[in-house]
């Protein structure tokens, strides 16, 4: 019993620990669930961010596609108005010669604002290209931070029901070691009782010798002296006197007995 009772309590004491040991571990998962929501809102709010810096950039890059369509459109017209004042140039009038040299500058002027205006539209998209993909970095990190979240709760959860578990058998232990003292306290009483019920045997051994013997064989001797006192008793109450006297005189003699103890 005593090494079963060592051994739960070596149990209850390891059970103990180990449910501090998850209890602490908890926390600091706790702790890291609150930096983590922490981080969660923070990419929540920069993927709003980035979100409303596309709308602004989706916002001019239509601009900046509207404009170069628009000036590859006058190129296009003027292209148009050269090819067909070409001959002009030889066999036209002033007029004509003269709005053929404008379209040309015009043509020379467009040619060089329209890669500016493609240069611009295309660094635009580039913009929103990167803006896009901070968009998916943002998304990995906010499902990598969700699934790192559902990994610490689901810990905290197996922890808690661990804790509880131990605890439990914590209470089984508790039980056990109950029952050992009570088994130990019925094995003390068991004892006492075989000893109460030795002490008393030889009490009432010794009642017998020293008390009812005595008087079971002092009764015996009364009762066989009985026969003498009473032949005693008689010849007293007959014996008259010492000396001659009247016997029509009244008269009587007291004896002394003296008995012997033995």
């Amino acid at each position: 019993n005593k090494k079963n009772e060592d051994t739960l309590k070596n149990l209850k004491s390891t059970n103990i620990s180990t449910v501090s040991k998850l209890t602490s571990a908890n926390s600091s998962l706790k702790i890291q669930e609150s930096e983590i929501d922490q981080k969660i809102e923070e990419a929540s709010q920069n993927k709003a961010y980035i979100e409303n810096k596309i709308s602004d950039v989706d916002t001019k890059l239509n601009a900046a596609t509207d404009a170069y369509n628009n000036y590859l459109e006058k190129l296009n017209q003027v292209n148009a108005g050269i090819n067909s004042l070409e001959q002009a140039e030889e066999t036209g009038n002033d007029e004509q010669k003269q709005t053929l040299a404008i379209l040309k500058g015009k043509k020379e002027s467009l040619e060089q604002i329209i890669p500016l205006l493609l240069n611009q539209k295309e660094a635009i998209e580039g913009t929103k290209q990167a803006l896009e993909g901070t968009i998916s970095a943002i998304d990995g990190t906010y499902t990598l931070l969700n699934s790192t979240k559902s990994s610490i709760e689901t810990s905290i959860n197996a922890n808690t029901n661990l804790a509880t578990l131990i605890s439990g058998n914590n209470r089984v232990v508790d039980s056990s070691i109950n029952t050992i003292y009570s088994m130990r306290t019925l094995s003390d009483a068991m004892k006492q009782l075989e000893s109460g019920a030795t002490t008393l045997k030889d009490g009432m051994t010794q009642f017998n010798n020293k008390g009812i013997s005595k008087i079971s064989n002092m009764a015996l001797f009364m009762k066989n002296k009985q026969v003498t006192i009473k032949n005693l008793i008689d010849l007293s109450n007959n014996y008259k006197s010492f000396s001659k006297v009247n016997y029509k005189i009244p008269s009587n003699t007291k004896f002394i007995i003296v008995m012997d103890e033995k």
